[in-house]
């Protein structure tokens, strides 16, 4: 008798479909977003990839932990800088106001609790 599931999956294989960048917060560059969905909770909360190409833009977060797989990018909240590469694993509070200056196309798994 099998209980719950188990889901396994190459995050780079991962079907991405457009996730643009608001226009109005773009600071810099044009950074072209995609996303792509692999699962969800029953409370709502997201599991998925993310990629976003080089620019410079603003972003209100929600509550969301991710892991970078590949490319380069800093995070600036409240005057502090974070730097991201591969293996860097961030933990945002819903709120946080966020500048990305993503440097390498950067390539991310993230979770987004209570999502919907």
């Amino acid at each position: 008798m099998s209980r719950g599931a188990v889901t396994v999956v190459d995050a780079r294989a991962v079907a991405l479909e457009p996730d643009p960048v608001d226009p109005e917060t773009i600071l810099a560059g044009d950074p072209v977003a995609e996303a792509g969905e692999i699962g969800r909770w029953s409370d709502g909360s997201e599991n998925g990839v993310w990629r976003v190409e080089p620019g410079v833009f603003t972003d209100v977060e929600v509550e969301e932990t991710f892991v970078v797989l590949s490319g380069h990018a800093t995070i600036e909240h409240e005057g502090r800088v974070y730097d991201l590469g591969p293996g860097s694993v961030c933990v945002f509070e819903a709120g946080a106001e966020t500048t990305w200056r993503v440097t390498e196309t950067l390539l991310k798994v993230y979770v987004i609790r209570g999502a919907d």
